[in-house]
């Protein structure tokens, strides 16, 4: 506006000029090359040379000073506010779907047979696959002899026996001749002997003697003596009895009395009965957790149990504080496998229910009770009881991709035409609170189906 207005006032000037001019001069039609000149150069040389004298423009009084600034304030916060809003409508828009179809129950029984000679599942014969595992385990354990008995020793020992008879003859004792020593302890000869005649020597009486060994009585350590004389009370009341006796120049040894411990045949009995029933208990437990961990299921009644090797390390009547008992068992088990039975329920319910039915398989409940195993034929048959609910049968996938770019009302819409009006509540929450469609985004639509 100001090069314009400059330029306004240059031309008025120059008017003015030419003005005088024809007031003064003579006016031609055509104007003289120096004048036409002349005419050029005076605009311009009066444009570079002089510089016109402007008139400036009266400033405005500004009464609010701060109202630019606050314009420009309230401008840019409301532009922050439109991009903000479209941002969150594209970037945090989102729509949850929460159905809830409406369901019947469903409740069946079956007898079903597994047999060993079966490979896959025969849905038509209501029979499946079945198998054996085994396992074996042998075990030892140490008992406790019970039984009891008294042993004892009689104490023995060789005595000297001497014969001073006068007149000087032999005599003869017979076996188990008693000699009686001068503590109280009876003693025997263990055969009979011949106490040789005394003699004289050198002006004396010699008595003849001969080693004798003998037997204490009764067993026990108190026949165990030392140093000791002996007389022979058989002879008490002859003319003998003073001059046949003995003497025992050492010690008597042997003689004890205890009670051990023996091996009886109940003892090795109540071994075997015990170590059996804890080997096949360990064993059958094996089997079982190993069912278990390997997906198969395992009835108690289809188990066979039996020991193959049993022993004692001793017989009755030895004399042990303790004794081993070793044992080796083997247990059988007819089985099936859960996914073969599981593979069996599915099929079973889809032949049973209408075709745009389908089940919900987490509220599927079984339950199966044996009715006869053979173990020989490895073949069992058991009565299978199912439950659980059915609903409609839908493409969930295909179904939910329609809610791209739809409103709350035509969701709904989409989702009762699905499930054949059979929806019981459809809860729809957008998401923040403006949106009024479902995002073209499927990531930001979350659907699922509530069965509780």
């Amino acid at each position: 506006m100001r090069i314009r207005y400059q330029y306004k006032s240059v031309k008025i000037r120059i008017n003015q000029r030419f003005a005088k001019q024809i007031m003064t001069k003579k006016i031609y039609d055509i104007l003289p090359p120096r004048l036409v000149s002349s005419t050029k150069e005076k605009p311009k040389y009066s444009i570079d040379s002089k510089k016109p004298k402007h008139k400036t423009k009266r400033e405005r009084k500004n009464y609010f000073p701060l109202h630019g600034k606050v314009g420009g304030i309230l401008v840019s916060l409301g532009v922050f506010v439109i991009i903000l809003a479209v941002f969150l409508y594209f970037k945090l828009a989102s729509v949850s779907v929460v159905i809830w179809p409406k369901t019947e129950d469903i409740n069946f029984t079956e007898e079903i047979t597994a047999e060993k000679s079966l490979t896959i599942v025969d849905l038509e014969n209501k029979k499946i696959p079945a198998q054996i595992i085994e396992e074996e385990k042998e075990l030892w354990q140490e008992f406790e002899a019970t039984g009891s008995v008294s042993k004892d020793g009689k104490a023995e020992g060789i005595i000297k026996v001497y014969n001073k008879l006068s007149p000087a003859k032999a005599i003869s004792l017979v076996t188990n001749t008693r000699f009686l020593s001068d503590s109280g302890k009876y003693f025997r000869s263990v055969k009979k002997i011949t106490i040789p005649a005394a003699q004289v020597k050198s002006g004396k009486v010699v008595p003849g003697s001969i080693d004798v060994k003998v037997l204490a009585i009764e067993a026990g350590e108190g026949y165990n003596i030392g140093a000791a004389t002996f007389s022979v009370p058989g002879l008490a009341g002859t003319s003998m009895y003073y001059s046949i006796y003995a003497e025992l120049s050492s010690k008597m040894e042997g003689g004890f009395k205890s009670t051990v411990k023996i091996v009886t045949a109940e003892d090795i009995e109540i071994a075997e009965d015990i170590l059996t029933k804890k080997l096949l208990n360990e064993t059958t437990e094996i089997i079982k957790n190993k069912a278990l961990s390997s997906g198969l299921t395992l009835f108690d009644n289809a188990l066979s149990k039996k020991t193959t090797e049993a022993s004692s390390s001793v017989k009755a009547g030895t004399e042990v504080d303790e004794f081993t008992y070793r044992a080796k068992a083997k247990v059988s088990g007819l089985v099936f496998k859960d996914a073969d039975l599981n593979d069996f329920i599915k099929n079973y319910i889809l032949s049973q229910i209408a075709s745009d039915r389908t089940f919900l398989e987490s509220s599927l409940t079984t339950n199966y009770i044996p009715i006869t195993i053979d173990l020989n034929n490895r073949k069992m048959t058991f009565n299978l009881e199912i439950s659980g609910k059915i609903y409609p049968k839908i493409n969930e996938e295909e179904l939910f991709s329609k809610f791209s770019g739809k409103s709350s009302s035509e969701i709904q819409e989409i989702v009762y035409t699905a499930f054949f009006q059979e929806v019981s509540q459809i809860k729809i929450n957008m998401w923040p609170f403006w949106v009024k469609k479902a995002p073209k985004n499927q990531n930001k639509i979350k659907t699922s189906l509530n069965f509780e």
